[in-house]
């Protein structure tokens, strides 16, 4: 968990001082930061359905309607911050290109890989929970 806490923060402020080196405004910097950080959150969220099970052997995640209810109504609320110009003012969000948005959804996804190495690292028995 703290190496999930280190590396997030490591994401976050690398996506701002790339953001700031390539002059882009700072409420596109933030937009992208609040993005990744949110995309973050979602595969940390696929990630501990299970503590030692790999995420791709746990079974289907449409069998919790919750966690697809959450997940789908997460995305959407984020998708309207993002793209609707009313809530665009009031949280001080920019509309963001799809080819950003891949970036953001690479990068976020080794939350992903980093836990799947994990669990299999303490499945073999080199690391302990």
């Amino acid at each position: 968990m703290c190496l999930t806490i280190l590396w997030v923060g490591f994401l976050l402020l690398l996506c701002f001082v790339v953001g700031h080196k390539k002059g882009m405004s700072l409420v596109e910097t933030q937009t992208r930061v609040f993005t990744l950080f949110a995309f973050s959150a979602w595969f940390k969220l696929l990630s501990v359905r299970s503590e030692e099970r790999s995420f791709f052997k746990s079974g289907s995640i449409f069998r919790n309607k919750y966690l697809v209810c959450g997940l789908a109504l997460g995305v959407l609320l984020h998708a309207a911050v993002l793209y609707l110009p009313p809530l665009n003012s009031i949280f001080h969000t920019v509309p963001l290109p799809a080819q950003t948005l891949g970036i953001l959804l690479l990068l976020s996804s080794s939350i992903l890989w980093l836990d799947e190495i994990y669990k299999l690292l303490a499945r073999k028995g080199i690391i302990h929970h």
